[in-house]
Formats: C-alpha cells, sequence, structure tokens
C-alpha cells in the first residue's frame, strides 16, 4: 500500500488493527503536539469516527493540515514499536482519514478565567493562531496582527497546493478567528502600529512573527537579475504574485540541500523549469531535507549535483551560468558534520537561466528589539526556529501556558 494514498474505510480498519496500543507509546512521545495516537487510533478502529477526530483536535487544532504535512517518517511513524517486526503503522494516514471522514465535530469547552487580561499575539502562521486559540479558550481577550492579508503564514505561502489544500487550511485558521476579540490583517509592527502601543495596552505579547530576509549567496554576480531567494520565489509560485523571473524553459539550479531547497526544485520543476537542479556542497548523509521531501524531488525529475560548491555567478546584465567547484568532505571532529573543502583547479562553469537561493533566513528585526521585555514571549521560527507546523503549532501552545502562568505569578503578587 502506497503511503501517499488516501485510505478506503476497508484500509483504515485493516490499518487501525494493526496498532499494539502500547503503553507509554512512543510515538506519541514523539509528537510534538502531544496527541494520544493509540487512544485516536483505536476509536477508528472500533468505529468511532467522529471519536478518533475529537482526539486529534483536543490537542492540534491544526490536525488536518498536520496529517497533510506533517513529516510523520522523521516523528511518530519512524518510532512506532512495529518497526522491530514489520513496519510501522501508516500513522499520518489514518489521521488524514478521521480529519476527513470524522464529519462536524464539537471543538472544546472553553475554560474560562476569573483574570480575563489582554494579550496581542503578532504573526498569523501555526504557531501565532495556536497559541492565540490556547489563551481565547482560556478566557483571556485575543488581538491577532498579521502583516499580510491572510492568517496561514509559511503554510499559505510556502506549501504547494498539491501537498496542502488552502480549503483546508482556511476552514482551520476560521475555527480559530471565531474565538479571538478581533484580528488585524495588513497590520505591520513598527508601521502600522508601533511596539511601544503593544506593550503599553497589553497585559502580554505572544511574537510568532516568522524569520527575516534570507540569506544571501556572498559570491561574485549574486546580485545578476536571475538570480532569487527561495523564500519569494515560493511565495510567488504558491500565490500567484508576481515579481519574481519565471523558471520556464529554463534550466534552474537551486543552492541548498534543506526542505525549502526541495520545495523550490519542484515548484521549479512544476512551473516548467527545462531542468531543475539540486546544487548542494555535501552528500546525500548530510543533507537536512527530510527523506520524504528528497524522494518526491526525485520521483517529480528534479536532478542533484552533490558536493558541489557555488563560486560565481556568470552573466552581463542577467544570469547565465554558474562557476562551480567539487568539494572533498573532511571530518574534523567526530559527531560533527564534515567540512567541504573544494578542489583547487576543478572549477567548471554550468550554463543556467535562473538561480535560487535556499540558504535559510536571518532573525527578524522585531525579534531582537522585544527579546528583554518581562511581558513578551516568542513561538514558532522567532523563538529559534520550529522546522516543522506540528511543532509550530506546538510551539504556540507552550507558549500560551506560559503567559498563562506569568499572569498567575503576577496576580499573587497582587499585580
Amino acid at each position: 500500500m502506497a503511503e501517499e494514498k488516501k485510505l478506503s474505510k476497508e484500509a483504515a480498519l485493516f490499518e487501525a488493527a494493526g496498532c499494539l496500543k502500547c503503553h507509554q507509546a512512543p510515538c506519541q512521545e514523539n509528537c510534538p503536539a502531544g496527541i494520544d495516537i493509540p487512544g485516536f487510533i483505536f476509536k477508528i478502529k472500533t468505529g468511532d469516527i467522529k471519536g478518533a477526530k475529537r482526539v486529534l483536535y483536543d490537542k492540534n487544532i491544526f490536525s488536518a493540515t498536520c496529517a497533510a504535512v506533517c513529516p510523520v517518517e522523521e516523528l511518530c511513524q519512524e518510532n512506532c514499536n512495529k518497526n522491530q517486526v514489520s513496519r510501522s503503522v501508516f500513522i499520518g494516514q489514518l489521521q488524514g482519514y478521521a480529519v476527513e471522514e470524522g464529519g462536524d465535530i464539537d471543538y472544546p469547552e472553553e475554560e474560562l478565567t476569573d483574570d480575563p487580561r489582554k494579550i496581542a499575539v503578532i504573526g498569523a502562521g501555526p504557531a501565532g493562531m495556536s497559541g492565540a486559540y490556547r489563551l481565547a479558550r482560556a478566557g483571556h481577550r485575543v488581538d491577532l496582527f498579521e502583516a499580510g492579508d491572510r492568517p496561514g503564514g509559511t503554510p499559505y505561502w510556502g506549501i504547494p497546493e498539491w501537498r496542502l489544500s488552502r480549503e483546508i487550511l482556511e476552514k482551520e485558521t476560521k475555527e480559530i478567528e471565531k474565538h479571538l476579540n478581533s484580528v488585524n490583517f495588513n497590520t505591520r509592527i513598527g508601521v502600522d502600529i508601533q511596539v511601544e502601543e503593544l506593550l503599553k495596552d497589553y497585559d502580554a505579547l505572544l511574537v510568532c512573527c516568522g524569520l527575516g530576509d534570507g540569506a544571501s549567496l556572498r559570491i561574485k554576480g549574486a546580485e545578476l537579475e536571475g538570480t532569487v531567494d527561495a523564500v519569494k520565489f515560493l511565495k510567488a509560485h504558491n500565490t500567484g504574485e508576481n515579481g519574481v523571473p519565471s523558471p520556464e524553459g529554463k534550466v534552474v539550479l537551486i543552492i541548498g540541500g534543506g526542505n525549502t531547497a526541495m520545495d523550490a526544485a519542484l515548484a521549479a520543476k512544476e512551473a516548467g523549469a527545462e531542468r531543475s537542479i539540486v546544487v548542494y556542497r555535501r552528500s546525500w548523509e548530510e543533507m537536512p531535507a527530510w527523506k520524504a521531501e528528497i524522494r518526491k524531488a526525485i520521483d517529480s525529475g528534479v536532478e542533484f549535483m552533490l558536493q558541489t560548491a557555488p563560486v560565481e555567478i556568470v552573466g552581463r546584465d542577467k544570469v547565465e551560468a554558474m562557476k562551480m567547484v567539487p568539494t572533498r568532505l573532511v571530518r574534523e571532529k567526530e559527531g560533527r558534520r564534515p567540512r567541504p573543502v573544494p578542489l583547487e583547479g576543478s572549477e567548471f562553469v554550468f550554463p543556467a537561466g535562473l538561480i535560487i537561493t535556499a540558504l535559510g533566513q536571518m532573525e527578524n528585526p522585531l525579534v531582537e528589539k522585544l527579546q528583554d521585555q518581562e511581558q513578551v514571549f516568542f513561538a514558532g521560527d522567532a523563538a529559534g526556529g520550529d522546522a516543522t507546523v506540528v511543532q509550530a503549532v506546538a510551539g504556540g501552545k507552550e507558549a500560551a501556558e506560559k503567559i498563562m502562568v506569568f499572569f498567575r505569578e503576577q496576580k499573587e503578587r497582587g499585580v
């Protein structure tokens, strides 16, 4: 059974029957959201699909989104005890089955507090929205501020439609919005509203603003037309915005080895690139992208040029080629990634029409500005980088709990 396919009722029951319902289940221990995985699977096994969906949403308000994009092979499924005897239970597919077939459910009841203080949440990605939802459920007045024109954050603009339906994401964000005092889009902190105003008007701030601009490729020619940051490229590709060069009919080189590089390579291929080639200076073993992402890229025709480092982007007014050099890997300390060392004298020039850089993003300046304030809490990428949607959801909830502890401690001190 191919894991990518949706489960039929019969297949779901068969798959659920294989769950061992382990005590102290390692799958649950490795779920950042803390979902009772044996519990929701048992409900599927007994035919209570609505109950299974309730178990999921009790811990993760983005359960449908996570069912579509969660790297189960790296988290819960990887740690399934059945791996020791045969193969893991397809947890991700069972979650997808439950959220799709469970119908409408009653969401968890609110837990009203007798201390309804005000919180401003900055950023409407998974961390900000899950944190806002948790705080609102506890009875606090929550105002959400988002620089863009819609909620969703990286899942909206960074994940292609074939992986995550916008309809799924919209349904979950709209459910969250129902519980908030206000949702303010197109509101840039520091421009449309000042930080000082928020600190004065709110009892706490939950900052989930994400990361800043992409790191630049510091080589000669990096400023040429035809070089674009992967984040900007993906935003344009996934939302239909203009402003980045088209890959259609071009040889596209993607610099980097993470999940963003894989997504950009797939997007370039989807947009009609003649060739989409990932250039990474280390080997397969060191590549940080998830295995499933790499497999999908390979299956889709993306090519890989490993142990190869960029030296210079060549062109007059726009990108025409890239000069590169093969590398050898030198392990200097046990336990650390080997260092790529250029093989001097072996440089070569490779023709290309578009270069996409996926070298990570820099810290958002807002984080540095607010990090020493007692009433400010951080989650998601703003807290140091939560690599997955489910980790961001968990980080938002955890930050919300810390805010409520902060309020209780203030109340005990009579503040």
